[in-house]
């Protein structure tokens, strides 16, 4: 696994801001609630992942 991705917190947040960035694009590019609501639950699922393995 890239274990050193997870270690760079400065990498993942910016990943992560790109991600709600995508979903903001996605609500208003296409005014569609099922593909904001996804795409802030991608966002919100890939910003704890990472928090619990470091965690562990």
């Amino acid at each position: 696994m890239k274990r050193w991705f997870f270690n760079h917190k400065n990498t993942l947040m910016l990943f992560q801001l790109l991600l709600i960035i995508l979903a903001f694009s996605n609500h208003w590019l296409f005014k569609m609630s099922v593909v904001t609501d996804f795409s802030f639950l991608v966002a919100g699922v890939l910003g704890v992942v990472p928090l619990l393995i470091q965690a562990n």
